[in-house]
Order: structure tokens, then sequence, then C-alpha cells
């Protein structure tokens, strides 16, 4: 549903092929998601391959990273605790790629949710609470962008 929201919106989603979807199958050797929708990977959210695959997916061609999550009821465990840190990493790289990394965490009454949410603005993720949300802000940031450089030039 949410590559649907993205698309109507006007986002362009990218289509893993020839090298790079080699080099993805490599690091995780089954078929990744499908075109529409490449990293509906739950089951290995929380391994190290979940990172490493997205760092071989986010590229010139990535202008945008979107990770929808829920909240999770022991903060304490050791598959949390897994997952969070690939979120980091994700965050991490991404940015250092200049790329904009948002978590979609959807809105519902749940104090683990609050406290997960808590968590993620205070390390510095931005979090969004519809997959709509987020691609509105990002699309009116980039439409902000292009009106920038047209009136003041490009600034490196």
């Amino acid at each position: 549903m949410g590559t649907d929201t993205l698309t109507e919106l006007g986002l362009e989603l990218p289509l893993f092929e020839g090298e790079k979807l080699e080099k993805l199958k490599k690091i995780y050797p089954i078929k990744i998601g499908s075109l529409s929708n490449p990293f509906d990977m739950p089951w290995v959210t929380a391994d190290k391959v979940f990172l490493e695959v997205c760092r071989v997916a986010i590229d010139d061609n990535i202008d945008l990273v979107i990770v929808e999550t829920d909240a999770w009821r022991d903060l304490n465990d050791v598959r949390f605790k897994g997952y969070y840190n690939n979120l980091f990493g994700i965050k991490t790289y991404a940015e250092s790629l200049e790329k904009i990394f948002i978590i979609i965490l959807h809105q519902y009454p749940s104090e683990t949710r609050a406290i997960f949410h808590d968590k993620l603005i205070e390390d510095g993720f931005l979090v969004y609470p519809s997959i709509e949300s987020a691609a509105k802000s990002f699309l009116n940031l980039y439409k902000y962008g292009q009106k920038r450089n047209q009136l003041f030039g490009k600034i490196d």
C-alpha cells in the first residue's frame, strides 16, 4: 500500500536489476521482495545482512530512504537491539551520502510506541506518522530546493 501512495504522489521507486540485483542476491540469495516493494524482508531486519543489503541498495539513484516500522514490546530484547542498530546504521550510511532517511511509525495510543518514538527522536531520526505525510514533506523540501537553486544558484 505504501508503494502505491508514493507513486501516486509522484515519487519514482527504484527498480533493482542487472548488476545491482546480482550484488543484492550475493548478500542475501533469495528473491529480494518484488520490484514494487524490494525490501519487504521483515524476517531479517534484526540481522546484519539487512544493513548490508540496504547499503548496497542506497546509491546515487536513491534520494530518499523510508523504513516503515512499528513499536516493539520489549525494547531490551536482543532482536530489538539488532533491529535498532540496523536502523541507526542505515541512517548513518544514508546521511553520509547526503540522502534523507525517514522512519514511518504509525500513530496510535501505546506506551511502548511512545517510548520508541521518543528514542528515535532523541537519536536524531526523522519520524512521520504515515507514508503520505513523509512523502509530501520530502516533495515540498525537494520543490523548495529546486526554487532556491533557480533563484540563488546551486550551493555546494
